[in-house]
């Protein structure tokens, strides 16, 4: 039964919805260190100077992008909501040693495949970014690289409601995520893209861009600024139909492709149908700080 489905027959949600969140992180570690052996589990940022066939270059400065907007000084504590298998992390400390850095994830293969990465000195804690649990302004700056879209409703409010209670007065927020653009509709079509993509992945609403910087506003936040970057992702989004079908062929040969890896597979594949809609769809990365006097 897909997570929309469940929704529809008013079966409780959060339980639900992290269990098919698990259960698909954990089956198909695999793939996503077959997009990036280095752990990182989102598109490419190319810009001049990065290789254009370079996945992993590219990958690498996506996360760039989004610690260049996280504003963090020597000694600052920056959490990353949904760390996956802890790249930015790695390239936050790369860039800087003296940072004190966190990650939360639902999935304990994750924490353990990113501590075999050998940077065991991070905080990493299982739990969900919905429910966080640090202490009030207690960070410098949050990030969150494509794990947005598994918070609540088409605002995210949630995520970033917690987020704003765990940052200091003047901490920054970095979202990096596929949105819906503000005021479109979408088609019967492209909703059933949409539902497909969704379902295999345990996503049950993506963001709208207009909502989230409302919920930023609501939540004590200031200095919002929304940039499209979907063409800088180009040249990665390209290769996934390539990938795919190696990676799909050799998970035939070997007898491993099962129902979650397929529906997987199938997701990567939808992504070119939906980023092609440019007039509909942005991959943006959002930053925000919260106010200097904001109480929690």
């Amino acid at each position: 039964m897909s997570v929309y489905e469940e929704v529809k027959r008013g079966i409780k949600l959060v339980s639900s919805q992290k269990e098919i969140i698990k259960n698909h992180y954990r089956e198909n570690l695999e793939d996503y260190l077959f997009w990036s052996p280095a752990g990182n589990m989102h598109f490419g940022y190319w810009r001049l100077g990065v290789g254009f066939f370079n996945r992993e270059q590219q990958l690498k400065e996506m996360n760039q992008q989004v610690l260049n907007l996280s504003d963090l000084k020597d000694g600052g504590h920056l959490l990353d909501l949904g760390c996956g298998l802890g790249a930015l992390l790695r390239s936050a400390h790369e860039a800087n040693p003296k940072l004190k850095l966190h990650g939360i994830t639902m999935v304990d293969e994750q924490i353990a495949k990113a501590q075999a990465f050998g940077e065991n000195d991070f905080d990493y804690r299982l739990g969900d970014f919905r429910c966080l649990p640090y202490k009030e302004e207690s960070m410098d700056a949050c990030t969150a690289m494509e794990s947005s879209c598994y918070a609540s409703g088409s605002s995210k409010n949630d995520m970033i409601a917690q987020a704003a209670k765990v940052l200091k007065p003047g901490g920054s927020l970095v979202i990096a995520d596929f949105f819906i653009k503000a005021d479109v509709k979408l088609g019967e079509k492209t909703q059933e893209i949409l539902k497909k993509w969704g379902d295999n992945w345990g996503i049950v609403e993506i963001g709208r861009l207009d909502e989230v910087a409302e919920a930023l506003g609501d939540n004590g936040f200031e200095e919002i600024e929304i940039t499209n970057i979907s063409k800088h992702l180009i040249p990665s989004l390209i290769q996934v139909p390539f990938l795919v079908i190696v990676h799909l062929l050799n998970l035939l040969i070997k007898g491993k492709c099962n129902k979650s890896r397929w529906e997987h597979m199938q997701s990567c594949f939808l992504c070119i149908p939906l980023a092609i809609q440019m007039h509909k769809f942005a991959y943006s990365i959002i930053s925000a700080k919260k106010v200097k006097n904001a109480l929690n």
